[in-house]
């Protein structure tokens, strides 16, 4: 039984630390400068399919965020992937939300240094807190 709680364990803490480098990675530049949504594109073309893309993207949002409190406690990133899951999730407030988190302990020098290191640009900061807001 230790053997299994060891074995998840591990392919917890090394999945989440490949899915938040790939999510993190593939993020546009300007995802937090701007208000475009490519979602709210797609779903204005393709009602039905929309709809779906949006289902599925809150579902796997919540599963990174309960993943990421299971990693509060575990061997994981849990700050990143429930900051992650946040930005996936539709809810009012979430752009408040994600200016806060981003000033906290330094979440976009965290964000941008691992698109440095893999030779992507850093991302944009929100207008808010290039004013200082």
């Amino acid at each position: 039984m230790a053997i299994w709680i060891v074995l998840i364990s591990a392919v917890m803490f090394f999945g989440s630390i490949v899915l938040a480098w790939f999510l993190i990675v593939k993020m546009p530049t300007d995802y937090f400068a701007s208000d475009r949504s490519i979602v709210r594109t797609f779903r204005t073309n393709h009602p039905v399919a929309g709809a779906f893309l949006i289902v599925c993207r809150n579902l796997f949002g919540l599963l990174l965020v309960v993943c990421g409190i299971i990693m509060l406690f575990t061997p994981g990133q849990g700050v990143l992937f429930i900051f992650l899951g946040l930005m996936l999730i539709d809810f009012p407030g979430k752009k408040r939300l994600i200016r806060r988190m981003l000033t906290w302990r330094n979440t976009l020098n965290v964000i941008n240094r691992i698109r440095r290191q893999a030779n992507q640009p850093p991302l944009e900061p929100p207008a808010a807190l290039q004013d200082g807001q």
